[in-house]
């Protein structure tokens, strides 16, 4: 599977994971099991559990493949680029551009569920793309002082990780954490990579698997296991690239970096024309 490839499926898991927090799966989901179930009332039972069980969850974990596959391109344009510099500025002005679609669609969201009061702007965490740029330019920092300060190597990664804690970018330490993770396992062998991924996103879920342990009757499982287990199920997918990048153009390029605040925007909109709740 090449690069593109695995872009086109993070676009597309990043597109139905925004769409269902504007619009709630479950009445579609709830739609097309009545409809089969007047048709085929003998196999009511089974159509139920699949729509309203089965593909709801199945769907929730494919929301999360989008970040770590993000992630992973981000690693491979880090080793292949020809202009580490361009590749930074081109995260930073989408990054820019996409904050303000950014806020207008969490705010859609709250509109959306019929919340009286909308989250303030400020109070909205900085886009993902502002995170990836983060990331890159702790990788590029990382590469050159291996060379020159091994010992030392690792500290601009552990600084990017404040940063984007203090700066409240999306996904905070813990994406920082994921790009590293994908970048310095990048020659290894699968069930090396699989075994690797299984403390480090351990350690970037401690604090909900935390959460999680505390609340009684465990009302937080499937939160855990989706943001958990949906995080890792992305990790295999990487596995199967190629080492090519695939058919590609300059409109494929800006368009999948116009895709995000567009859509965005779109949804948000619609979050507050259409309110649900």
């Amino acid at each position: 599977m090449n690069a593109n490839k695995l872009k086109i499926i993070a676009l597309v898991s990043m597109f139905y994971d925004h769409v269902s927090r504007i619009f709630p799966m479950e009445s579609v989901f709830e739609s097309f099991a009545e409809r089969l179930i007047s048709m085929y009332p003998q196999g009511a039972d089974r159509i139920a559990d699949f729509f309203l069980d089965t593909l709801p969850l199945l769907l929730s974990y494919f929301g999360r493949l989008a970040a770590p596959l993000f992630m992973f391109c981000l690693t491979l344009g880090f080793r292949y680029t020809k202009d580490i510099r361009k590749y930074l500025a081109r995260l930073l002005v989408f990054a820019v551009i996409a904050q303000l679609p950014y806020i207008l669609f969490f705010q859609g969201i709250d509109r959306a569920m019929g919340l009286d009061e909308i989250t303030p702007f400020y109070e909205i965490d900085l886009n993902i793309l502002f995170t990836l740029a983060t990331g890159l330019g702790a990788l590029t920092i990382y590469e050159r002082a291996k060379e020159s300060r091994p010992k030392l190597a690792l500290l601009p990664v552990a600084a990017a990780m404040v940063l984007a804690n203090l700066l409240n970018m999306e996904g905070y330490w813990t994406y920082i954490l994921y790009i590293f993770a994908f970048y310095a396992t990048r020659d290894l062998l699968a069930a090396e990579k699989a075994a690797v991924w299984i403390p480090v996103i351990l350690i970037g879920r401690w604090k909900l698997i935390y959460m999680a342990l505390k609340m009684p009757n465990f009302t937080w499982v499937n939160t855990v296991l989706i943001n958990t287990l949906g995080v890792y199920l992305a990790v295999p997918l990487t596995f199967l690239y190629n080492g090519e990048k695939g058919k590609s153009s300059k409109f494929w390029q800006y368009g999948a970096y116009l895709f995000y605040p567009v859509h965005l925007l779109v949804l948000g909109w619609l979050g507050f024309i259409y309110p649900i709740g």
